[in-house]
């Protein structure tokens, strides 16, 4: 990743910017939603292999900052939420989608069909996932070369 960074670096004009948005691992809650309420029924749990890519992106722009390459400008979390109609279809886009990086285990899923049952006929599933966004501004005058990677 620090080398990856190092390359934007060369190619970014002076004064450009990095802006670095990813989700965070979170243990994001599952939620049963209808027009009148919010239910949190259950977390997901991190893989620990989302965990470590987190701490390993952490690392690689720390790097980066400690390079003299970029200096952070700003730094903020909002949500993005996934909406689906059934259990069925959420545990569907779990399993294909986020395998490897969040997972529900079979009692979780039990509650959360349990929830979604007894909740009003309009009700629907909700991840809510957090985001990361940091804007990196590009550091200029650098003599060090990036071939010191």
């Amino acid at each position: 990743m620090v080398h990856a960074l190092g390359e934007i670096h060369r190619v970014l004009k002076p004064h450009g910017m990095l802006i670095d948005i990813r989700s965070i691992a979170s243990a994001w809650p599952v939620e049963v939603v209808t027009n009148n309420k919010v239910v949190k029924t259950a977390w997901l749990t991190d893989d620990p292999s989302a965990i470590e890519d987190d701490l390993a992106a952490n690392r690689a722009m720390s790097e980066a900052e400690s390079r003299g390459w970029y200096h952070k400008q700003k730094a903020d979390f909002f949500n993005c939420n996934y909406y689906w109609d059934t259990p069925s279809e959420m545990l569907e886009y779990l399993q294909t989608e986020w395998q490897g990086f969040e997972s529900l285990d079979e009692s979780t899923f039990g509650r959360v069909k349990s929830a979604w049952a007894s909740a009003d006929g309009d009700a629907r599933l909700r991840i809510s996932l957090t985001i990361l966004i940091t804007r990196w501004g590009k550091k200029v005058g650098l003599r060090k070369s990036i071939l010191t990677l």
